[in-house]
């Protein structure tokens, strides 16, 4: 592009030096020369100086996308092993820890960031975790469209001994497609919704990790930018119209009842929001809220709720909210005492929800079920060439009047 303007502008000057020559000084049109010397010239340096960066210039800041910096590396790292014409390469077809290749098999997957590249968490002492391992061929064989086995069979030697474009090319979509959310706050909430995760951000690093629940097919939890404005504790419940039909024969019990034509419930140990909510003053009254039925977290598959993120360390993360906007301390106290109290923050906390089943973590690739069938969808839909959901879904949210919140 700056080539193409550098032509141009040279074109031009050389025009106005030969105007200059042949005089008067005029430009053919009738103009002052001047009119048009000092932009195009200064147009002309821009254009030097824009070519001569454009290499150091990035649309993003990287420490603040962890997730862009770690494909970075691992797409260098894939490139720089598959290049490598002197490595070792695979020939055994099974999972046999004495087999003398076994080694080179947990070295490649190392390479590659389907493992940790510190050997603990796979080799205890003298005791292989051939669990890690089968979940390491998994996921790459889940990435390159072959049957998701676990077992090295031949296709899946093949995948580790040779480079493939297809995987180079996923790894290279899902890095851009983070690079499109541009800069980050130092603070952030980002919930993953395929992964089931969530984690609190500071400057790129992640300060909290938790287990979350998201929405049922029927009732999908979307994928959205906004801010948390308040946190109450000890919660009411109201619930919405959908649920009615539900919960409203449990009228009585359980702690529902009706208030001014709306379906609520009480605070306490079987209400559905458990100790905490967090306001989010989105229209479609999406919250992020504790649980009555924390069992569940123990399930691998966790989408289990009418649309809103439920978050294991609940507590933990209303903590490190509080902490930015200047209040420390536990907030076991207000919990224990099931005193409903409601906390406006003073300084909004963003919070982001995205779709991603590639994921890195940590150096390691992983890669989660399409648990919405969103890959169907977007090979269905055309978004058309200049179109990205990704793009408008992170521009900075506007602050609205707060909504009425669901489960």
């Amino acid at each position: 592009m700056y080539k193409k303007m550098l032509t141009r502008m040279a074109g031009d000057i050389h025009g106005i030096i030969r105007d200059l020559h042949a005089g008067p000084y005029t430009h053919h049109n009738g103009k002052s020369i001047t009119q048009f010397l000092f932009p195009i010239i200064s147009g002309f340096f821009v254009c030097c100086f824009l070519a001569c960066h454009a290499k150091t210039l990035t649309p993003f800041t990287p420490e603040l996308h962890p997730q862009c910096a770690q494909w970075t590396l691992c797409l260098q790292d894939m490139r720089t092993y598959w290049a490598n014409t002197q490595r070792p390469v695979i020939a055994v077809h099974d999972l046999d820890p004495n087999h003398p290749d076994f080694t080179i098999l947990v070295q490649t997957l190392q390479q590659l960031h389907f493992l940790p590249k510190d050997p603990e968490p796979v080799i205890h002492g003298s005791v292989v975790d051939i669990l890690a391992v089968q979940n390491a061929l998994k996921t790459l064989q889940g990435l390159m469209k072959l049957p998701v086995t676990g077992v090295l069979d031949e296709k899946t030697v093949d995948a580790l001994n040779t480079e493939n474009p297809i995987l180079m090319e996923k790894i290279d979509h899902v890095q851009k497609e983070w690079q499109k959310m541009g800069p980050l706050p130092k603070h952030y909430i980002l919930c993953n919704i395929p992964a089931f995760t969530l984690d609190v951000m500071d400057h790129g690093v992640s300060v909290l990790h938790s287990r979350v629940m998201v929405g049922k097919v029927e009732s999908k939890t979307p994928e959205f930018s906004g801010f948390i404005y308040s946190i109450v504790f000890n919660p009411t419940w109201v619930l919405p119209h959908s649920q009615y039909k539900i919960y409203g024969p449990l009228v009585g019990t359980d702690g529902y009842y009706w208030h001014q034509g709306k379906l609520l419930q009480k605070p306490g140990p079987k209400n559905h929001l458990g100790q905490v909510k967090f306001l989010t003053r989105r229209p479609d009254a999406i919250i992020l809220h504790s649980t009555h039925e924390p069992e569940l977290f123990a399930d691998p598959d966790r989408a289990y709720s009418i649309g809103c993120i439920r978050v294991q360390s609940f507590q933990d993360l209303a903590e490190q909210i509080l902490s930015r906007d200047g209040v420390n301390g536990s907030i076991s106290i207000i919990l224990d005492k099931k005193i409903q109290k409601n906390v406006t923050l003073k300084h909004p906390f963003p919070v982001y929800a995205v779709y991603r089943r590639l994921w890195i973590q940590n150096g390691v690739i992983q890669y989660f079920s399409d648990v919405y069938g969103h890959d169907l969808v977007k090979k269905i839909r055309d978004f058309g060439p200049n179109h990205s959901p990704t793009v408008s879904l992170f521009q900075k949210p506007r602050i609205k009047n707060q909504k009425k919140q669901i489960h």
